[in-house]
């Protein structure tokens, strides 16, 4: 894999890792995969698949590819920098080697910002899709996940994994068989195929929400530690994450798009009409199975979320940037604990927060919205860090090796400007809090 022609660009620099890791080599490809496919395949299947459906109906199609692309071109570019970088941290790693450290402060904060408001979006919606069976409060249901999933990483990267395999596994063939059911029962909306008056601008909007559920395959990188053969596996892992998760979401977003042609999406939640489609394919029984599919869904993205931001808080410790005792190893179980213990905390105040200014119906938006945004300016640090690498540098302005960065960055600019068009209190809340990583790194030192 490592010598296919899309990832050899030129030589980077010698391969750097940590000799004297404390991290232990427990994940193997497949383990890899889960953890790419667990963060991608989340809450934004359920409660941002209906949302394109709903508002562009078949041109949803063509956002989520647009969204698709950006993930693409960013998962090319973690590929490239995965074969020679193998450290904790993933791209603030990538950034931090070629760009140094005052760049790459930013990007780690921006990172460690975006996984964490990711998690409370995975944590809000599985609370949520409770409270739709059971009647309480969703917030319960999301402390609930917040504290196991912050035990089962105190305790081991294996036995994550292991729990992230058997999650992921579960929910792709939930999917797969509503999929086939689907298909089946309501092919006939395939057959008249009409393309709604929409704003063009509104397909790019719904392009920078959805990227969220297209973001995942980063957490890949952020384990290069503690993966078998990380030059080798970290690519393939990325590359098979993206083209099984865009695959799946396009079939999906054609069904909800036919349970919105047919008028059975009224009055539902965004987060209901996925769950339609599986009530007219299979029943009753199709409608309960893909809410355990859901929960499911946020489960393991969840899981694959927590374990990201832990990695890079725990890399922005080590370098200084963080408290230091964010950079403690367990002795026994080899995990970095007191960074997943703050993550967890993290995430459950930020649920919390949102929680008291939005109501259930706007909390997926919301949190989808901030946390798209945050690794918008996280993935933009890496596109900038490929482009201006000296490394492979082409001196053509047009060559493939700066087209991918130039095409990412404008990409993530249009959305950015989006997000903060359509909900500037993301853009507010992140503006606010990104000079909060300069304050940490002095607090801590760290003066380069």
């Amino acid at each position: 894999w490592a010598e296919m022609s899309f990832l050899k660009t030129a030589p980077l620099m010698e391969t750097i890792e940590e000799k004297d890791t404390k991290f232990l080599r427990k994940l193997g490809l497949f383990e890899s995969v889960m953890f790419g496919i667990g963060g991608m395949i989340g809450a934004g299947v359920f409660a941002l698949s209906g949302l394109l459906a709903y508002h562009l109906h078949w041109l949803a199609i063509i956002s989520l590819i647009i969204a698709g692309l950006l993930s693409g071109l960013t998962g090319y570019i973690y590929g490239h920098y995965s074969i020679k970088i193998n450290r904790a941290g993933g791209g603030y790693n990538f950034v931090k080697n070629v760009l140094g450290d005052k760049v790459a402060v930013f990007s780690g904060w921006w990172f460690f910002i975006a996984y964490s408001f990711a998690g409370a979006f995975y944590a809000g919606v599985f609370g949520i899709y409770l409270q739709i069976l059971v009647g309480l409060p969703y917030y319960i249901f999301s402390f609930l996940m917040i504290a196991f999933f912050g035990i089962v990483n105190y305790i081991g990267v294996k036995e994550s994994g292991s729990v992230e395999g058997f999650l992921t596994l579960f929910k792709i063939s939930v999917i797969i068989s509503v999929l086939v059911a689907g298909y089946i029962t309501l092919n006939s909306g395939l057959s008249s195929i009409t393309l709604p008056k929409i704003n063009p601008l509104d397909i790019l909007i719904y392009a920078a929400i959805m990227f969220i559920a297209l973001e995942g395959f980063d957490i890949i990188s952020t384990l290069s530690e503690e993966i078998k053969e990380p030059e080798k596996n970290v690519p393939k892992a990325i590359f098979i994450s993206i083209l099984v998760v865009v695959s799946l979401y396009i079939l999906i977003i054609i069904l909800d798009v036919i349970i919105v042609e047919m008028g059975l999406a009224s009055g539902l939640l965004m987060e209901e009409i996925i769950l339609m489609v599986a009530y007219k394919s299979i029943g009753e029984i199709g409608y309960f199975l893909l809410i355990a599919g859901a929960l499911v869904s946020t489960l393991s993205a969840y899981n694959a979320t927590i374990i990201a931001a832990s990695r890079v808080a725990y890399a922005l410790a080590k370098d200084g940037h963080f408290p230091t005792f964010l950079n403690n190893i367990h002795s026994e179980n080899k995990t970095p604990h007191m960074a997943v213990i703050t993550s967890s905390a993290l995430i459950f105040s930020i649920l919390l927060y949102v929680h008291s200014i939005s109501d259930m119906s706007t909390i997926s938006s919301s949190l989808g919205s901030i946390s798209s945004l945050s690794f918008l300016l996280a993935f933009s640090t890496v596109h900038v860090t490929y482009l201006l690498d000296r490394e492979g540098r082409c001196e053509r302005k047009l060559c493939k090796r700066n087209i991918i960065p130039l095409v990412g960055i404008s990409l993530i600019a249009a959305f950015s400007i989006l997000i903060f068009y359509t909900n500037p209190l993301a853009s507010v809340i992140l503006l606010i809090i990104s000079p909060i990583s300069l304050l940490l790194s002095r607090l801590n030192g760290k003066e380069k």
